[in-house]
Formats: C-alpha cells, sequence, structure tokens
C-alpha cells in the first residue's frame, strides 16, 4: 500500500524535478520552492502530476 501514495511528481515547466512522492509531500515541496517567488509579478513554474 506504501507504494500507492508515491503517485504524485513536482514539475517545473512541464518537465519532472522529483523522484515519485506523496501528494503531501509534493504540496510542501512546492512551497519550499516557491518561498522566493514575488507572487504579484511572477506566476508559478511548479505544479503536481500524477503518475
Amino acid at each position: 500500500m506504501d507504494s500507492q501514495l508515491n503517485n504524485y511528481k513536482v514539475l517545473r515547466n512541464g518537465k519532472a524535478i522529483s523522484p515519485a512522492m506523496t501528494l503531501e509531500s509534493c504540496v510542501q515541496a512546492i512551497r519550499i520552492l516557491e518561498q522566493k517567488l514575488d507572487r504579484l509579478t511572477q506566476h508559478s513554474p511548479y505544479s503536481i502530476t500524477r503518475i
């Protein structure tokens, strides 16, 4: 069952930048990656995909 949870990857501009992770881990990773973005002038290049 543990492997069933690792069905997500973080993408940057459509290219995978992470190994397979849980959805919660992906969200945490994106939060860390987006800390330096100026949200008023920049759109996040990060997204999550299910594999």
